[in-house]
């Protein structure tokens, strides 16, 4: 999967089947190495309402946010929030 480059500013958004992990493309399809797979938002709070509404539309999808160093931010599913603390390991929230 390419990254997209972003500015400072901006954060990608990744989504995956919840119930496979399989990896979606931006038209909520399978990926299969063709078409693009990280929607851009101009900001973290723009992100997180496009993937808060994508959760209520489909329940079967997990999205990640990550920053514009390629960073992971932060994996929303039906069951809510994860994030890695700074040891490495996944919380629960």
């Amino acid at each position: 999967m390419k990254k997209p480059k972003l500015n400072p500013n901006q954060f990608a958004v990744g989504q995956a089947e919840y119930s496979t992990g399989h990896v979606l493309n931006v038209v909520k399809t399978i990926h299969h190495q063709n078409g693009e797979v990280y929607l851009v938002f101009e900001s973290k709070d723009e992100a997180l309402t496009y993937i808060k509404n994508t959760l209520i539309e489909n329940p079967n999808i997990e999205c990640w946010m990550e920053n514009s160093l390629g960073e992971f931010v932060i994996t929303i599913d039906i069951n809510g929030e994860r994030d890695y603390n700074a040891s490495g390991n996944m919380d629960m929230e």
